[in-house]
């Protein structure tokens, strides 16, 4: 598995798991607004960029760990998180770009991306606990 699309897909009624795709190179979902769960994106030795430019809501933790190639994350219309952010041991990670953030209901853990120059999580107005 190198590549997955889809262009249509707006919302996921559960968890988004896509973890140890070590062939995975691309993802593509221009049109994903919603998860009413989890999101975990580990473990993907050859991603280079995850992008989700409509993504506005995650009903549970966001972890984006562990991905050697991975130089971007771009979550343009991420405003909440109703859980954790987890984004660490990504070694090529040069930004992190989720500037309508507002909101996140757990602990944020940024840490173990050597390579990180640009990180903005917006200006999120509730962080709990």
């Amino acid at each position: 598995l190198t590549s997955i699309a889809c262009s249509q897909l707006q919302t996921v009624d559960g968890s988004f798991d896509m973890s140890g795709n070590n062939s995975l190179t691309s993802i593509d979902f221009p049109q994903l607004q919603s998860i009413d769960g989890w999101i975990d994106m580990s473990e993907n030795d050859s991603l280079t960029s995850i992008d989700f430019p409509q993504l506005q809501t995650v009903d549970g933790s966001f972890d984006m760990s562990g991905n050697d190639s991975l130089t971007s994350i771009a979550c343009s219309q991420l405003q909440t998180v109703d859980g954790s952010i987890d984004i660490s041991g990504n070694n090529s990670l040069t930004n992190i770009a989720c500037s309508q953030l507002q909101t996140v209901a757990g602990s944020i853990d940024i840490s173990e991306n050597p390579s990180l120059t640009n990180c903005n999580l917006g200006n999120y107005t509730n962080l709990c606990p």
